[in-house]
Parts: structure tokens; sequence; C-alpha cells
């Protein structure tokens, strides 16, 4: 029992490094377009880990991560002085974070995994058509990156709730 529970440190110490390696890669690949989004994560996920209930802990890095594609993108818009329609992005995001925040469960994962999907394959689209190594194409991959993550993180938040959702029995 011992040399499988040690092995098992091994394999999740060598899957933490690969994980850090293809990180730091990614983030110098993608420069300042993941440090926003990043940071506004890190700065969610913590004050929801000081304030917010710790029984909907499964649900803070969906949470985080859609948000710090919100700030990230409204950062983005005030940099650049564009009021336009790309500013329905961080409204959906941040008020997809709040009803994960306040009713999450089956209906609110359905609903914004299938918007960030939809939102998902237009960026795949348009990265599909952008040169390698440009500030778009870099963009894009965060893009890419954090949609994917809010939906993974979305769906294994709510396997993760149904498993410790306790059932009620009734006796005879």
């Amino acid at each position: 029992m011992g040399e499988s529970t040690e092995s098992r440190k091994v394999g999740t110490r060598a899957l933490g490094w690969g994980a850090a390696i293809l990180g730091l890669l990614f983030g110098r690949y993608t420069g300042v377009n993941l440090l926003i989004p990043l940071v506004g994560a890190a700065i969610t996920f913590y004050a929801l880990k000081k304030f917010a209930p710790s029984h909907k802990s499964a649900w803070f890095p969906a949470i985080s991560v859609q948000t710090g594609h919100a700030i990230w993108f409204i950062v983005g818009l005030a940099i650049l002085g564009q009021l336009n329609a790309n500013a329905l992005d961080p409204i959906f995001l941040l008020l997809g974070s709040l009803w994960l925040f306040l009713r999450p469960g089956a209906l609110a994962v359905i609903v914004l995994s299938t918007l960030q999907l939809l939102a998902l394959v237009y960026n795949v689209y348009v990265f599909a058509g952008t040169a390698f190594g440009t500030a778009t194409n870099g963009a894009l991959s965060v893009h890419i990156a954090f949609r994917a993550l809010a939906v993974g993180f979305m769906v294994f938040a709510w396997v993760r709730s149904r498993r410790s959702t306790p059932v009620a029995v009734s006796s005879p």
C-alpha cells in the first residue's frame, strides 16, 4: 500500500512539473495577454477563498477563470477606448460568474458551457487564420485557453458537487 501511495506522489509531482513547464512556455509565447487574466483569476480565487462560503469551493476555479477573462476584456477595452459589441463578452462572463456563485448547478453549467463553446469555436476559427507569433495569435491563444478552462472547471465542479450531495433515503 505504501508503494502505491509513493508512486502516486511521484506521478502527481511529475504531472505538476509538466504543467508548470507548459504554463511557462505558454506564458512566454502569449506575454502580457496571459498576465492580466491570470492575475484577475488569482485575485478572484483569493477573494472567494477568503470571503465566500466553503461549501461552494468546488466552483471557485470556474468563477475565477471567467472573472479573470472578463477583467482582461475590460482592461483591453479601456486601453483601446472602445465600447462596442466586444463589451458583451465581459458582461456575459461576469453575469455567468455571478450565476455560478449564487445558483451553481446543471442549468448554469449547460447554458454557460454552451455559450463558452460557441465563442471557443469562433476563437479557434479566427486563430486558424492568424500567423503564428503575432500579437493576435497570442491573444487568441489565451482566449481559447480560458474558454476551455472555464468549461472544464464548470463540468468538474458540477460532477464534484453531484458526488458530494447527500441523497435522501426514506426508511420503510
